[in-house]
């Protein structure tokens, strides 16, 4: 998904609120604990999304929340996450809640796909609740955005 250089990503599920952190959607890699591109981590704290992104030197290239607090309420809703290369958009039943900028910078060799778990050389940050849908394509217009929405809202009943 990462090397792609941008890419939406749809889902509609519940969270009970922890207070830990919790990956919900994130490539990893193998021989490395820290390497990854994670869409969706539940930063327990806040019950809000974020996003985060380790190059192989590292470094963070983002750690940034694109959800308000409380967000994750233990209520099924529909969420999403957009990488443009550039900045990350995140939403909440199909409202943007924000636009967050962040450069690219090195490289993030992944080799593995998770959902509820961050995999790496081992598995870590397992997830609570439910995931009832989740769709991943490239980036979407905005009318097929608005149609991806409405969908997963109609299906769900949300």
């Amino acid at each position: 998904m990462y090397a792609n250089g941008s890419i939406d990503v749809y889902w509609v599920g519940s969270f009970p609120v922890t207070g830990s952190n919790q990956f919900l959607i994130v490539e990893g890699n193998a021989a490395s604990t820290d390497k990854a591109a994670a869409y969706a981590k539940i930063n327990g704290g806040a019950s809000k999304l974020q996003a985060v992104f380790v190059n192989d030197g590292g470094f963070v290239t983002l750690n940034t929340p694109y959800t308000p607090d409380g967000s994750i309420d233990e209520t099924t809703k529909q969420y999403g996450v957009r990488d443009s290369g550039s900045g990350i958009i995140g939403s909440v039943n199909g409202v943007d809640e924000a636009n967050v900028p962040y450069t690219r910078s090195g490289t993030v060799t992944v080799d593995r796909f998770a959902l509820m778990a961050w995999v790496r050389n081992i598995v870590v940050d397992y997830a609570e609740g439910d995931i009832n849908e989740i769709v991943i394509t490239d980036t979407l217009s905005s009318d097929d955005r608005t149609l991806m929405e409405t969908y997963l809202a109609t299906k769900w009943g949300l």
